[in-house]
């Protein structure tokens, strides 16, 4: 039997937190050492522990001050996403997008239901 070496045993343990203190940023830029908030078990917004098939939730970390990446939480990635749209102002685009969408598209249904009511041709 053949010794093993510390990181052949605890390679798993190793990884987990080489990941846990490094971020990747938009630019691809990796930053390694951060000291980081607590990695919780769970997402910090929606409060989910495990995925749609029960296994554990993998959580990213959201920061949002350019010059301090150690200022986050930890979140899943819908949560994620939603906390990017958020913070790019294309929620206020998406918003104005959607009601106006919505109004046309409830219009039109009340067009077609008043058509069709009254027989009258379209």
């Amino acid at each position: 039997m053949q010794p093993t070496s510390y990181y052949a045993r605890h390679r798993a343990i190793i990884l987990q937190k080489l990941r846990r203190s490094r971020l990747t940023t938009k630019g691809g830029q990796v930053l390694r050492g951060l000291v980081k908030r607590p990695h919780p078990d769970h997402c910090e917004i929606c409060a989910n522990s495990k995925n749609q098939n029960g296994l554990p939730l993998k959580l990213e970390y959201h920061h949002w001050f350019p010059g301090c990446p150690e200022v986050g939480m930890w979140i899943c990635f819908k949560c994620h996403k939603i906390a990017e749209t958020v913070e790019s102002d294309s929620l206020t685009l998406f918003m104005q997008l959607y009601t106006k969408l919505k109004a046309q598209i409830e219009k039109e249904s009340y067009d077609r239901h008043i058509v069709s009511a009254t027989g009258a041709p379209s």
